[in-house]
């Protein structure tokens, strides 16, 4: 029996063929040939076995045809040989293969290009001659007597205003009724004795003016007052409070009363020193335990709870260059020359 190999075009009718058109259709047989559906020859010299392995060199069997049942058509339809061009490549996809670029072009992978870098024209150093500088010195370079004169002024304003919105029947406590104006070298006192309790550290502020023997530390009595002193921390201030704006505008700022000291400080930082090439781009965590709607907790930190900052340091000695206090998801960033955020898609 001779078999009869189709076209792709004719095998693709039969394909869109039913079962019992399949089985009448007369066009299926060869008028030369003398194929008999639903018998098997052994004429061509092929077994059965090797028709049941024709699929896989390229052929396919008909859908619908069983072998062994009488009335039922079986077929072997030969595929066209795909051209050299077309034929998969192993390991990769048809979508893949097409998609692939011709062997000797310039394609190249994502990533794999090492970045060209602009040369480093920077000059890092201090940007001031520090000769025979004394640790008051330093200090004064960051808070200089301007900006504590600012500071005596926004304090005095401060307790003015609040003196001014006591009614009749709310009478200051008989400390704060002591109040008087401060002044530039009160200010500076304050200013060293607050530091100081940074290197000396007791359990509260008025232990460092105790007279106890075991607990005495001379130089704070000597310098100020205890009441004095907590005064003056009770009416710190750096900014107008007529100026803020509500809460529930737009622009609020939650660090309006410490931003003209964030501002003054950040200026500082880039005036006075020219980092390196290498720098580093990290958070922080200043320990913070009070109440505070920005409050963040961070496990990995040492300090765990406190107020987050995002920093800009140089790799090689820690000095921060520029730095971010992160207030709230909420907040909003304005960096200079970045174009305003777009408005929200309405659902």
């Amino acid at each position: 029996m001779a078999k009869r190999f189709l076209s792709a075009e004719e095998a693709a009718d039969v394909l869109m063929m039913s079962d019992s058109d399949l089985s009448a259709d007369e066009s299926f047989e060869d008028s030369g040939s003398d194929f008999v559906p639903g018998a098997s020859s052994d004429s061509d010299g092929s077994s059965d076995e090797e028709l049941h392995d024709e699929p896989r060199r390229g052929r396919m069997e008909l859908p619908g045809c069983s072998r062994g049942n009488a009335g039922t058509a079986r077929s072997v339809v030969a595929l066209p040989d795909p051209a050299p061009a077309q034929r998969p490549i192993a390991g990769v996809s048809a979508t893949q293969a097409v998609a692939m670029p011709e062997p000797g072009s310039d394609w190249t992978s994502p990533n794999m290009v090492q970045p060209v870098l602009p040369q480093f024209s920077g000059n890092p150093g201090i940007l001031v001659d520090t000769t025979n500088f004394e640790p008051i010195n330093f200090f004064q370079l960051f808070i200089d007597d301007g900006f504590l004169e600012f500071i005596v002024q926004q304090s005095n304003l401060y307790a003015e205003q609040y003196f001014q919105g006591l009614g009749a029947e709310l009478l200051p406590s008989a400390r704060a009724r002591k109040w008087t104006p401060t002044s530039l070298p009160e200010m500076r006192k304050f200013w060293g004795l607050t530091l100081q309790m940074g290197i000396v550290q007791k359990p509260s502020i008025a232990s460092y003016w105790s007279k106890k023997s075991t607990q005495t530390t001379p130089i704070f009595p000597a310098t100020m007052s205890r009441d004095r002193y907590l005064l003056l921390l009770r009416y710190l201030h750096y900014n107008d409070n007529a100026n803020a704006l509500p809460r529930d505008h737009p622009d609020h700022d939650r660090l309006y009363k410490l931003r003209p000291l964030l501002d003054h400080l950040m200026a500082r930082f880039e005036e006075l020193y020219t980092p390196g090439q290498n720098l580093s781009v990290d958070e922080s965590l200043l320990l913070y335990k009070g109440r505070l709607v920005f409050k963040q907790y961070l496990p990995s930190k040492r300090a765990r709870y406190g107020i987050k900052l995002y920093k800009l340091c140089e790799s090689s000695s820690g000095y921060m260059y520029r730095f971010r206090v992160y207030t709230g998801k909420d907040s909003q960033l304005a960096p200079p020359d970045c174009p305003p955020p777009s408005p929200p898609l309405k659902k």
